[in-house]
This record gives C-alpha cells, structure tokens and sequence, in this order.
C-alpha cells in the first residue's frame, strides 16, 4: 500500500510511515520473516535477537520461535 501510494502521489512523505510513528512510542519493526505458515495458530513465543551494529539506528535479527507443549 505505501509503494503504491508513493507511485500514485510521488510524495514520499507517504513511503516508511512504520518507521516515523515509532518516534513517538518506541517499539520494534519486524519485516521480512519466513516460514511462519509452519508455524500453530497459538501457543507460541517469538524471540528476535538483534545484531548490535556501531553507529546504526536498525539490525538484522535471529527470530526464533518458542512453541509451548
């Protein structure tokens, strides 16, 4: 949607809105993940373990899933 709206407007305040809300709440965004068909509707937890990158505002991370028994 936000590519689309860039290409419709050119306005590229309309690209990366994700990442200007979290400068008022601080919280995570997590992109990109695969798999996750494999994994149950519930009864999991996800842990994201980032790379501590110098001078860098974003990291890749591992994401692991925790499955309950």
């Amino acid at each position: 949607m936000m590519a689309q709206a860039f290409k419709d407007t050119g306005d590229k305040q309309k690209l990366w809105d994700g990442h200007k809300a979290i400068r008022e709440k601080e919280a995570f965004i997590v992109q990109q993940l695969c798999n996750l068909g494999a994994l149950p509707l519930r009864g999991f937890h996800v842990g994201l373990f980032p790379l501590k990158l110098a001078r860098a505002s974003a990291a890749p991370a591992r994401a692991a899933a925790f499955l309950s028994s």
